[in-house]
């Protein structure tokens, strides 16, 4: 994968994608982002719960952001936002709101509190 790297969180099965610095994410990236957490999560034989730090993403074409919220063929089924400042949580949280995935989504500046999200929509 160009765009970034996937790896499990310690101790969980939380899928962590980091964005490349400056990435702009094309349509053939987020098939290819699909392609390779549902092989990931398969090791674990597990739902894709799924952390995205795009804190140094340079932007995302619009059919990118489409396979994303893919109703067809959800990307996971949790899946939190990682960004870096205020402005990118309420562009995400509009974009979000316009791309409407299947599955529960939120925008967080902190990496911990998106853990923990994603920890208690697991529980539910």
């Amino acid at each position: 994968m160009d765009c970034g790297h996937l790896s499990f969180i310690a101790n969980s099965n939380i899928i962590l994608l980091r964005i490349e610095a400056n990435y702009y994410m094309e349509q053939a990236d987020s098939l290819s982002v699909r392609k390779n957490l549902r092989i990931l999560a398969a090791q674990k034989e597990s739902p894709v719960y799924l952390l995205v730090d795009m804190r140094q993403i340079k932007g995302a074409s619009a059919a990118g952001r489409k396979v994303f919220a893919d109703k067809e063929e959800p990307l996971a089924e949790v899946c939190a936002l990682w960004v870096k400042s205020p402005l990118s949580k309420l562009l995400g949280n509009f974009l979000l709101g316009i791309n409407k995935p299947v599955f529960p989504a939120a925008v967080f500046k902190q990496k911990e509190k998106a853990i923990a999200w994603i920890q208690e929509q697991i529980k539910e």
